[in-house]
């Protein structure tokens, strides 16, 4: 994970997100945004994920918080994981508007409008 500009930039890589993954992946986020002035972006890459345990979904929903984050860009690299990002943003409504993308182009042009 790491910042640029105002956009913080997460490529995951295990394939089974646990919730003290989740609490790990959130503290550094948290770390990263406080360093934006204003709000922070994020595009979150699952890498080689194909598995977000209930808690995990349900503590990273709640993780994000208007004051502190812009927008949300999900990108899914497989089949897989547009299910898996689908699921997660019809079921799990983040509190910052968030939309998936099959590019990480896409997704960091949205990020910047």
């Amino acid at each position: 994970m790491w910042l640029e500009g105002d956009i913080i930039k997460l490529v995951l890589k295990k394939e089974r997100i646990t919730l003290e993954d989740a609490k790990q992946v959130v503290q550094h986020r948290d770390e990263l945004a406080q360093r934006v002035k204003g709000k922070a972006n994020l595009i979150a890459d699952p890498g080689t994920v194909d598995e977000i345990d209930r808690d995990a979904r349900v503590f990273i929903k709640e993780s994000f918080s208007p004051e502190i984050y812009g927008k949300v860009a999900l990108v899914f690299n497989n089949p897989v994981q547009r299910v898996i990002t689908s699921f997660f943003l019809g079921l799990q409504r983040l509190n910052v508007p968030a939309r998936a993308f099959g590019r990480a182009e896409d997704a960091e042009e949205w990020l910047k409008e």
